[in-house]
């Protein structure tokens, strides 16, 4: 017996009326908690990651600047004075734009820089369609074709006609997939052009500011 207390265990310890062990006991659980909370956070943003669109394998999320630094290190080039980053995606040279809202990148915008004419534009946008039409990565939620015998000018200037294609990527056939969006479309100006559009949904603006 030691003074004022009693060993417990080992002789290396005064527990004074056990308020020492239980003391330890009550760090050791906490310490546990911590660890466990910190665990369920990871998992939690590891699964809100996943379960959003990616961009070349980079999670549309974040900070526009991580984004930024993140496309940097795949290679692309950020143009201050622009606003954009460039460099070559699916063997094109491309401009890329990052889409915010409230701080949170909801929208990579991929466009193809050169210009095409009526026919060339077609069979680009048609390749593209296809190759996300036959990746399995990639379900078709929507598609448009284009017209064989209209003009297609006067379609998207004078008709107002606009195209484009829609694909849901990594499947899994719930809620979650209106979440992970992929679209390809006609870009008109002077002459034509095509983007791909990727859309984190969750960090679009839902009308909270209304």
């Amino acid at each position: 017996m030691c003074k004022g207390g009693y060993y417990l265990f080992d002789k290396g310890t005064c527990y004074i009326g056990g308020h020492t062990h239980l003391k330890t006991k009550i760090l050791d659980c906490m310490k546990k908690l911590l660890t466990l909370i910190l665990l369920l956070m990871v998992s939690v943003k590891m699964y809100a990651q996943s379960n959003v669109t990616t961009f070349l394998g980079i999670p549309v999320d974040g900070t526009k600047s991580s984004m930024i630094q993140k496309l940097q290190q795949k290679g692309f080039v950020y143009n201050q004075k622009k606003d954009m980053l460039e460099g070559e995606f699916n063997g094109k040279d491309v401009s890329i734009e990052i889409g915010t809202q409230k701080g949170k990148v909801y929208a990579i915008s991929v466009t193809y820089h050169k210009s095409l004419d009526t026919e060339v534009v077609k069979m680009t946008y048609e390749n593209l369609c296809r190759q996300f039409r036959d990746n399995p990565k990639y379900m078709v939620l929507s598609e448009d074709s284009l017209p064989e015998s209209k003009d297609l000018g006067y379609e998207m200037t004078v008709n107002k006609r606009s195209y484009a294609s829609c694909y849901i990527q990594n499947p899994q056939f719930n809620e979650s997939d209106k979440n992970r969006c992929v679209m390809v479309s006609l870009i008109r100006t002077i002459d034509y052009s095509v983007g791909i559009l990727y859309v984190n949904s969750l960090n679009m603006a839902n009308g909270e500011d209304l």
